[in-house]
């Protein structure tokens, strides 16, 4: 009974979780763009240095896509394939964000600097409506998510005592 009551508590609390990372995973993608536009716009890097200067950044750790597109290009593949492999394996990102960070990448590095310039300011400006949509419904959803799921513990441990 107490275990059924707790596993409602810890419902709410994970709906919680997970709108919050949410949140989090796309300001570390927004944060990746904008790192990627200042780097192609500055020294214009091609794409496997770009990969590895990302992967050396801690504000991006939480991006494992990152980490194992850069593995698979170490290993000899190609960073096209590499990278949609990564992407589409993610455990971080949600479907939508797939979509969207594939969209990128496959854009990355196949013009010139002002065509990969628009193509990071384009990218960013969908991550931002994404995660301002993101944050409404955390505001919005989080406190009540949680307080579901204590108020429907404690109704269930009250009907089953």
């Amino acid at each position: 009974m107490t275990a059924l009551a707790l596993s409602c508590v810890m419902a709410g609390q994970y709906i919680a979780m997970r709108l919050n990372r949410r949140v989090r995973i796309l300001e570390k993608c927004l944060l990746m763009l904008e790192l990627i536009e200042a780097e192609i716009s500055f020294l214009s890097r091609p794409c496997a240095e770009l990969l590895t200067q990302l992967c050396e950044k801690d504000e991006l750790r939480e991006l494992d896509f990152l980490f194992s597109g850069l593995a698979e290009v170490q290993n000899g593949s190609d960073i096209d394939l590499a990278l949609i492999k990564a992407i589409s394996l993610s455990h971080v990102l949600s479907r939508d964000d797939v979509d969207l960070i594939l969209s990128f990448w496959k854009g990355l590095g196949k013009s010139d600097v002002d065509g990969q310039i628009s193509n990071c300011r384009y990218h960013s400006e969908l991550i931002r409506e994404r995660l301002s949509s993101a944050r409404e419904k955390r505001n919005r959803s989080s406190s009540v998510s949680r307080g579901l799921g204590i108020l429907t513990g404690i109704g269930i441990f009250i009907i089953l005592l």
